[in-house]
């Protein structure tokens, strides 16, 4: 995906749900901000919520069961409403399941209310306006519903880690960066800040001393930003070893 800009930064507590207006060509986010979240994605048209984001027609315009990358979702009148445009994760969607809802608690023995994607889906459209609406089938985000050869379902625990965006910065070009990124098949963007203004403000382009001459050059670095868009930590002068692993418990510790 090329750079956009974060217009707004959702953050949506457990068992609550949010929503958004967008306008055509605008684009969103899904982050798994803990790891092993799930999370029930709906789409209506603004102009008419009889119209929505359909599971079962999508399954049958793309020919799969599952969401993939570069691929459209369709309504209940076989429209696109909403491109796949990027994956982070590794890769586990689901469109098989029902959004749950207070009738499955009670069948499961949950005694006394419990929150369901059902009611939240139904407090956000009230929101926006709409008391009356279908409570479409989702895409259930980061869900892992393997189909076995049998056709059963195995319900398994979301594949997903503590969210992160990662991006790559260097002065290397827009071309150095895609083969770079192909020859070792990376997963997340790299940018290209060719006047170092990026590399100067977080503090990985400066002096450095190599083979005992004083120069100006990238000091490997890592920046740590939180959802505010503040820097909580900064590691300059990365070792690798051990440095991920110290860089996710962080993140974690953030979450």
């Amino acid at each position: 995906m090329s750079a956009v800009e974060v217009q707004e930064s959702i953050q949506i507590p457990a068992r609550e749900g949010r929503g958004v207006q967008l306008k055509a060509g605008q684009r969103f986010r899904c982050i798994d901000v803990e790891g092993k979240q799930c999370g029930d994605l709906f789409a209506f048209c603004s102009d008419n919520v009889r119209e929505y984001h359909s599971a079962e027609h999508t399954r049958v315009w793309n020919d799969n069961l599952f969401p993939r990358v570069g691929e459209q979702f369709v309504t209940n009148r076989r429209r696109p409403i909403l491109t796949f445009l990027a994956d982070d994760t590794p890769g586990r969607h689901d469109m098989l399941i029902a959004a749950c809802d207070p009738t499955r608690f009670e069948l499961l023995g949950c005694e006394g209310w419990h929150a369901s994607c059902q009611e939240n889906l139904q407090k956000v459209m009230a929101g926006f306006g709409h008391e009356d609406i279908e409570i479409p089938q989702p895409i259930n985000v980061f869900t892992n519903l393997p189909v076995g050869a049998d056709g059963s379902l195995s319900w398994e625990p979301a594949l997903t880690k503590a969210g992160a965006v990662v991006l790559g910065v260097s002065k290397d070009s827009i071309a150095s960066h895609c083969k770079f990124r192909d020859k070792f098949k990376l997963n997340f963007a790299l940018l290209s800040d060719p006047d170092g203004k990026v590399l100067e403000a977080y503090g990985a382009w400066g002096d450095k001393v190599m083979y005992g001459k004083k120069m100006k050059g990238i000091i490997r670095s890592t920046v740590l930003i939180d959802k505010d868009g503040k820097v909580v930590k900064h590691w300059p002068k990365v070792s690798v070893k051990g440095h991920a692993e110290e860089v996710i418990e962080t993140v974690k510790a953030l979450a």
